[in-house]
């Protein structure tokens, strides 16, 4: 049995397809018979303050040498120096979602410091665990991480019974936060050549991760969202 320091930021029950990949690792590296220890991180990552980054620091300072450490990539993509102080002392492994670098909305300037910091900590983490083939071709790719680094653990599901579809007409049902990464409008766009048949759309997912998006302006601002296609936010 392994002790298992697993750093993520924010509220870990936040109802994101990140933070149930994040909870469902939890419980599985627990099934195989590890010790997890979870360790909260401030919900100002990926954008923390000096006293933010000098609290995480001395988390990571107060682990006993030689401690497992996953870290989520949410928070590990900005923690560079903490990486490279620790790297000697602690077993790093870096849980890489999305790199931060390519969210949406970001300047040319800051997505360059996202990726000159996310490349520093990754290079120095023992190990990297990534959520799909492709977000591993990127950092080998792109970020000059070295394949044999990189582990891909693709997120399952489980086996659910569904209803069956008896609404007239049927209804679509999208369920993502509301960001611009989620290219939610290119989903509206094919859905709009489907004159010809009767449907409806519900596009269901928190404003809180982008909140310069909103969906009673993108309703306004663009042709794309109709009549038939509508938001739920919470």
């Amino acid at each position: 049995m392994t002790d298992i320091y697993f750093a993520i930021p924010g509220d870990i029950n936040s109802l994101t397809g990140g933070y149930a990949y994040d909870r469902r690792l939890l419980a599985e590296l627990h099934l195989l018979g590890h010790k997890l220890i979870y360790l909260p991180l401030s919900s100002q990552f990926p954008q923390p303050d000096s006293q933010t980054l000098a609290d995480t620091a001395q988390q990571f300072a107060q682990l006993p040498d030689g401690a497992l450490v996953i870290a989520d990539g949410l928070a590990f993509g900005v923690l560079e120096n903490i990486a490279e102080h620790e790297q000697e002392r602690l077993k790093i492994v870096a849980l890489c979602h999305h790199p931060l670098m390519l969210e949406a909305g970001l300047s040319d300037e800051q997505a360059q410091q996202l990726f000159v910091s996310e490349q520093r900590a990754l290079n120095v983490a023992q190990a990297v665990i990534v959520t799909s083939a492709t977000t591993g071709k990127i950092l080998t790719e792109q970020f000059a991480i070295p394949a044999g680094k990189i582990t891909i653990a693709e997120p399952g599901t489980d086996q659910q019974e569904f209803a069956l579809c008896n609404g007239n007409p049927p209804v679509l049902l999208t369920l993502a936060t509301l960001t611009r990464r989620k290219a939610h409008d290119l989903l509206i766009d094919a859905l709009a050549e489907l004159q010809h048949l009767p449907w409806t759309a519900r596009f269901v997912g928190g404003l809180h991760f982008d909140p310069q998006v909103g969906c009673a302006s993108t309703t306004q601002s663009s042709h794309r969202w109709f009549a038939s296609a509508h938001c739920i936010c919470w």
